[in-house]
């Protein structure tokens, strides 16, 4: 794919950074293994199976190696074991395999690979998980740290919380030292990234949060019981936040401080910095780790986040015990100043713990080679270290080009790794499923991937072929390849094959979670009343069985029961505004406004600029008899929101009124003024425009409301095309829109909603046309503040304007500002309390073009009017915006590593350009 050159130049100095060269594979453990027969023990023969499957392709001959390793109770060969059940599709010994090592060796880093496989595969199975819960605790018990205890507390409080166990849940994910409370305060800046440096009064420990682009920041208290920090629902699109939160230490220890995000954050501890993740720089891990030593007493945590362009707002923040130990904090939001520390924390390396997918490659490595740990660590980074994942695993292959092992492990990494298009990533990864396919037909979780990407592109009998190949090869039993069979079916509209394809992998595995989730959609879709009852309590150990249960009775008509389920989700999961809106949606429909309006209420405390939420209470006022505070309530959400152009017109109309009623220009004494001095005048152009007016009112938010009223005859052919077609901006509201034939009959179209134009009916030579319509633009965003109204031009081609009016008015003080062009500039002027620029013009010639004239736009009169923010807040904002898109991956890097080679400085930068040059 070719990039903007801008871009590519932009990476020269992350690519000439000393990037890391490959290292050596370190095939020499496994070829001596090989070499042996595995005769020199349990892990010999370990490596031997890996060394026979990887190197070999002979996953057959490996199993039994593995089997015997394990039997002895090796790690290596209860993982041989894991990875061939993943290759056969067999995800109850997968995960079985992987968490027999961590009872076995808790502290080994196999254990915090089979760890994070195990909170992976929560939810897919009751029983499954009951395995998982059931292992991760005596794994815990055995004495599993760092990485392997975090990860085995998650995956058991994950289990606890798909069956409803939610004290449970939040007993572990206390233990985990997931923070459970926290101040919210924000947002600071204008941008997403500029001003990432900038340190603002939370992280300096001061007493007062201070101010941003909305004025002073209110602290805003949250809980988070599981530790996931949420900004789903804050609409503005300022940004940098920051997360405050006091701990309670009770005795000295080691913790290890967690941030997870895929966005950008920076946690400090006690006002010292301990993670800066600039993910608008570089595609990086999603997970940050860091060792520090506590003292008994008050710590204050702060962390920063960034959404960016593309509003990544979950931050997962947590402070386990380094040695696996019950964290026994205590957290609350953080208020006032930063408490007093006799030191500054110690902060270490952590130990026990690989965040990322090098430093697990380099835990392991010592002891089974570098081969093997690039396998284990790229397979289990795939996720959260993708470009790591992919460099890993782009390594292996090109050092065995014919590894089918190799083949799908890169392709699963391309597949999941967003710096790539999509369509790019895709086709590679197919490329190399295809080729591993030629080398180990057997490879069944490779034939099922292509079988699901040809279902997702409609290629069904493809699929069909590919998911009977890995049927034959899959193990017996396997419930993946049922689910992939349901699926397609569902995919060719044969509900009822589906249905009994669920039934099906249900009788294989009972409670299975996609299987009884299907049933229950059909059962619903049918009304199949009954059914759909006896589903939704079979769902009931599987994921989101809460909200399930209480959206289906709600369905049912049962809003008691579905409310007091939608408010206990709401108390659990605090920063999903989603499960109290519909508690307080239910309210409303069970007749009862004012608890409906106390809901809303609380929403708005949580996100007070979020204008929804004062509609939607709004609503419910009105529907309990308090009509001047639903007016209130509307009135706040136009602050928040000028652009919401229903809601204007529905203030202005229970005023009497219409929207800027008192900027329109009526039409009718103009067309008798025309008519009278030019009705008998012969035509020279096709159409002659009475009136063009256009009257703008700006927002104090930076949004603006636009009345456009033109009044138009039809002098010719040309202008029944040109005049009939009326194209509005898109949401615009029709005011006025009629042919007014010759003999004064009226003519209106039917109007459909959600078009852009619409055909004036019956319209012909010496008709006029007239409409008129409101629109609102919404404002330019926290970074450009102010607006620009667009262009209005005193004369046009092929038309004689004959009145032409344009008004724009702002909040006095607002500083309008005008532009004009081949015309005198007209004055601001102060009405009341506006600042207004109004300008008139009569009797105005239609423009002629001439061959090889200038462009119209550039002899046009035109008038241009705007406040705020202007040419140096825009180049802020694109370089803003350009921070995030422009940032380096694994491509750019080699790229430009190739283009330099060996050179160094200004010859660097100048081979690297004119390799630029030639690509483009």
């Amino acid at each position: 794919m070719k990039r903007p050159v801008f871009l590519l130049l932009a990476a020269v100095v992350l690519a000439l950074a000393a990037c890391p060269r490959p290292r050596g594979l370190g095939l020499a453990p496994l070829e001596e293994a090989l070499a042996s027969s595995g005769s020199k023990g349990p892990r010999d023969q370990a490596l031997a199976g890996f060394a026979l499957w990887l190197l070999r392709g002979r996953p057959q001959e490996a199993a039994p190696l593995f089997a015997s390793a394990a039997q002895a109770g090796d790690v290596w060969g209860l993982w041989g074991q894991s990875e061939l059940a993943r290759r056969s599709l067999d995800t109850r010994e997968r995960v079985g395999a992987a968490l027999r090592i961590c009872e076995l060796a808790p502290r080994h880093p196999l254990c915090a690979v089979a760890a994070r496989l195990a909170l992976a595969s929560t939810g897919e199975s009751p029983a499954l998980d009951l395995a998982i819960e059931a292992s991760a605790l005596r794994a815990l018990s055995a004495g599993a740290l760092g990485d392997a205890a975090y990860y085995l507390r998650l995956a058991a409080a994950s289990v606890r919380q798909n069956r409803g166990d939610r004290p449970g849940a939040r007993a572990l994910w206390a233990d985990a030292g997931q923070v459970s409370a926290a101040s919210l305060l924000g947002p600071y800046s204008r941008y997403h990234f500029l001003q990432w440096d900038e340190t603002f009064p939370p992280e300096k420990g001061e007493a007062s949060p201070g101010a941003g682009p909305y004025g002073p920041i209110v602290a805003r208290e949250a809980r988070a019981h599981e530790g996931r920090l949420l900004l789903g629902s804050e609409p503005t699109t300022a940004d940098i936040y920051d997360w405050a939160a006091d701990v309670q230490v009770a005795e000295e220890a080691r913790y290890q401080l967690r941030a997870i995000s895929r966005g950008s954050f920076r946690v400090l501890i006690d006002g010292e910095l301990a993670l800066d993740q600039r993910e608008f720089e570089a595609w990086v891990p999603e997970e940050r780790v860091v060792e520090v030593r506590l003292a008994p007493g008050k710590h204050r945590l702060v962390a920063r986040t960034a959404r960016g362009t593309e509003r990544e707002d979950a931050l997962w923040l947590g402070l386990a015990r380094a040695d696996g130990q019950p964290a026994r904090l205590t957290f609350a939001a953080a208020h006032g100043a930063l408490p007093p520390q006799a030191q500054p924390p110690a902060l270490s390396p952590p130990a026990g713990s690989w965040p990322d997918a090098a430093t697990l490659a380099i835990a392991l490595e010592q002891e089974v080679g570098s081969a093997l740990a690039a396998y284990v660590a790229s397979r289990s980074a795939t996720e959260r270290d993708e470009e790591g994942a992919l460099a890993l695993a782009d390594v292996l292959v090109q050092q065995q080009p014919t590894s089918a092992a190799f083949l799908v492990l890169r392709a699963e990494a391309l597949m999941s790794n967003q710096s790539l298009p999509t369509r790019i990533a895709r086709g590679r990864a197919h490329r190399d499923l295809e080729e591993a396919l030629k080398t180990d037909p057997g490879e069944a979780s490779a034939l099922q991937r292509l079988s699901i990407h040809a279902r997702g592109e409609n290629r069904l009998d493809e699929a069909a072929e590919l998911l009977e190949r890995a049927r034959q090869v899959a193990a017996p039993g396997s419930w993946r390849i049922v689910l992939s069979d349901m699926r397609l079916a569902q995919a060719r509209g044969a509900d009822a094959l589906a249905d009994e394809l669920a039934q099906r992998a249900l009788a294989q595995e009972p409670g299975l979670c996609d299987a009884l989730d299907l049933r229950y959609d059909l059962a619903r879709r049918l009304d199949a009343v009954a059914l759909a009852d006896l589903l939704v309590k079979d769902l009931g150990r599987c994921p989101g069985h809460d909200a399930r249960q209480a959206e289906h009775l709600r369905a049912r008509g049962d809003l008691a029961a579905a409310r007091e389920r939608f408010e206990a989700l709401a108390e659990a999961h605090p920063l999903d505004s989603n499960h109290l809106q519909t508690a307080a949606q239910v309210a409303l429909a069970q007749d009862k406004p004012l608890e409906s309006a106390a809901l809303w209420e609380k929403l708005q405390r949580s996100w007070p600029r979020h204008p929804l939420f004062h509609k939607r209470r709004a609503e419910a006022l009105e529907r309990a008899g308090d009509l001047a505070g639903a007016r209130a309530e509307r009135e706040a959400a136009l602050a928040l929101d000028g652009s919401d152009l229903k809601l204007r017109r529905m203030l202005a109309i229970e005023d009497g009124k219409e929207v800027l009623e008192d900027l329109k220009t009526d039409g009718a004494p103009l067309l008798a003024r025309w008519v009278k001095e030019h009705g008998s005048e012969r035509p020279t152009t096709s159409g002659a425009y009475i009136l063009d007016a256009s009257a703008i009112e700006a927002h104090p938010d930076g949004s603006f409301t636009e009345r456009t009223h033109l009044l138009a005859k039809v002098l010719d052919q040309a202008g029944v095309s040109s005049l009939a077609e009326v194209h509005l901006p898109v949401g615009a509201e029709v005011l006025l829109l009629r042919t007014i034939k010759a003999d004064g009959r009226i003519l209106e179209p039917e109007q459909i909603g959600g078009k852009d134009g619409m055909s004036l009916p019956g319209v012909e030579v010496g008709d006029y046309v007239e409409y008129e319509y409101l629109a609102s633009t919404s404002s330019r965003g926290a970074a450009m503040p102010g607006f620009a109204a667009p262009k209005f031009y005193f004369s046009i081609a092929d038309g004689q304007l004959f009145h032409s009016t344009y008004t724009v008015r702002a909040p006095a003080g607002a500083g309008l500002a005008v532009d004009a062009h081949n015309l005198e500039a007209p004055p601001v002027h102060r009405d009341g309390s506006w600042d207004v620029v109004s300008l008139t013009r009569q009797e105005i010639p239609a423009f002629v073009r001439e061959p090889g004239s200038p462009a119209s736009e550039e002899v046009l009169p035109f008038v241009q009017v705007g406040a705020g923010a202007g040419l140096d807040e825009s180049v802020a904002s694109l370089g803003d915006f350009l921070l995030d898109r422009a940032k380096p991956n694994a491509e750019v890097t080699r790229f430009a590593q190739q283009a330099v080679g060996e050179k160094t400085g200004l010859e660097a930068v100048r081979a690297l350009n004119a390799k630029v040059m030639q690509e483009v």
